[in-house]
């Protein structure tokens, strides 16, 4: 499998460019699936002077591209030492639904016939206004949910309403929450034996398992063993 030797990038703080600060070698990033938190992280070489700090945002794109995005979040947490007169720090960064976690305000309220969709809007607009809840957010239970919240931040709220209707949910580097049907929608990417790692990825260690479905056994016995005694075998 052959794989491209470079990917330069661009790397963003506070809407700053700090990719010449940046110890290239350490950015790591994982792209996790649904509403798992996507994570970035690196060590800034000599920061002390750029006034670093938690909940600053942080992208990361393609050189020259900025619409190509491999990262978008929040710095989450960080880590400074000493190094002569100089200050390094490790930084962790959460996707956008860090903003979630870290509402403007908590989510109180009793709604009753109404969609999810709706339900949605309303709490997000009100303690998450960062976040776009309406491009991206299907109704798929729609005007039948009863649901109160008491003091709930909205992450919580959302995957209570995910788990109602059996969807997923993300929040992407555009800070667009997606909701929908579990299974209806594809990866905005493929895998491949000659990937670009812009539109397909690589894969190592595929494993695929096929097996037949176990069958439910039933044993039905009458009074008189020998005459009635029937079994039945079936999926």
């Amino acid at each position: 499998m052959a794989y491209p030797t470079t990917r330069p990038v661009t790397i963003l703080i506070a809407t700053v460019d700090r990719t010449t600060s940046i110890d290239i070698e350490t950015l790591d990033a994982l792209d996790a699936i649904g509403q798992q938190l996507d994570e970035c992280s690196f060590i800034v070489q000599n920061g002390g002077g750029m006034s670093l700090a938690i909940g600053q945002e942080v992208l990361v794109h393609k050189v020259g591209d900025a619409a190509t995005i491999y990262f978008g979040g929040v710095i989450a947490h960080m880590r400074s030492w000493a190094v002569g007169s100089e200050r390094h720090y490790f930084i962790r960064c959460d996707d956008f639904t860090w903003h979630m976690d870290n509402p403007e305000g908590l989510v109180s309220g009793f709604y009753n016939a109404m969609s999810d969709a709706a339900i949605i809007n309303d709490f997000m607009d009100a303690a998450c206004s960062q976040i776009d809840d309406t491009t991206h957010v299907d109704a798929i239970t729609a005007d039948t949910v009863r649901v109160e919240f008491l003091n709930k931040n909205p992450r919580e709220c959302v995957q209570y309403l995910a788990n109602i209707g059996n969807a997923m949910w993300y929040v992407d580097y555009d800070k667009k929450l997606h909701f929908f049907v579990t299974g209806t929608n594809d990866a905005p990417y493929d895998l491949s034996d000659d990937p670009d790692l812009s539109a397909t990825f690589g894969y190592k260690g595929m494993e695929v398992v096929e097996e037949a479905p176990r069958a439910n056994r039933v044993i039905v016995v009458g009074r008189h063993a020998a005459a009635t005694a029937t079994r039945t075998t079936g999926a």
